[in-house]
C-alpha cells in the first residue's frame, strides 16, 4: 500500500510538470492555418491566426506591430526548417530607427475570436527552398492563471 502512495506521490507531480494534465482549461485557443501552402522562394509567407477567448472574463489583445515586421506583439513566433532548426531571422539595417503603432483598448469577449493575418517572412528569411514549420504562442496573463499557449503547427513548402 505505501509503494502505491509513493508511486501516486512521484506520478502525479510529474505529469503536471511535464504538461500531461489536461483538465486544465486555458483561457483562450489560438489556431493558425497558411495563406498558402506551396510557395516560390521569395513569397511573401502569411499565416491566418484565429485567437479565441474560451474562459468567462475578457481578454486584453492590446499591443503594438513594428513598422519593420508588421507582426503583432502579443505572439511569439516560431519558424523552423525540415530539420528542425530555427530559420534565420531577417536583418534589417538601422533596425532602431524602427517605428511602430499601438492598438490599445482592443478587447477580445468571451467567446469571441480574434483574426488577423500575419507575413511571416517579414520577421524570418524562407526564401531557401525546403519545408519550413510554424508555430506560434502567447503567454496567458497573470491574472488568467499564467502559462503558454502554443498554436497548432503549420507546414509550407518553398520551391526554387
Amino acid at each position: 500500500m505505501r509503494l502505491i502512495v509513493t508511486l501516486l506521490l512521484v506520478t502525479v507531480p510529474m505529469a503536471l510538470v511535464n504538461g500531461q494534465d489536461r483538465s486544465v482549461k486555458q483561457p483562450f485557443a489560438i489556431v493558425i492555418s497558411a495563406e498558402e501552402q506551396t510557395l516560390k522562394a521569395g513569397s511573401t509567407v502569411s499565416i491566418k491566426v484565429r485567437l479565441t477567448n474560451t474562459s468567462s472574463q475578457p481578454l486584453d489583445a492590446s499591443g503594438s506591430f513594428s513598422d519593420l515586421t508588421g507582426l503583432d506583439s502579443n505572439f511569439l513566433f516560431d519558424v523552423r526548417d525540415n530539420q528542425g532548426h530555427l530559420a534565420p531571422k531577417r536583418i534589417y539595417r538601422h533596425s532602431e530607427l524602427a517605428g511602430g503603432h499601438a492598438i490599445l483598448d482592443r478587447i477580445v469577449r468571451p467567446g469571441e475570436t480574434l483574426t488577423e493575418n500575419q507575413e511571416i517572412s517579414r520577421l524570418y528569411d524562407m526564401t531557401k527552398p525546403g519545408k519550413y514549420v510554424i508555430q506560434i504562442s502567447r503567454e496567458i496573463p497573470k491574472e488568467m492563471g499564467g502559462g503558454v499557449v502554443r498554436s497548432n503547427t503549420v507546414a509550407v513548402t518553398v520551391t526554387p
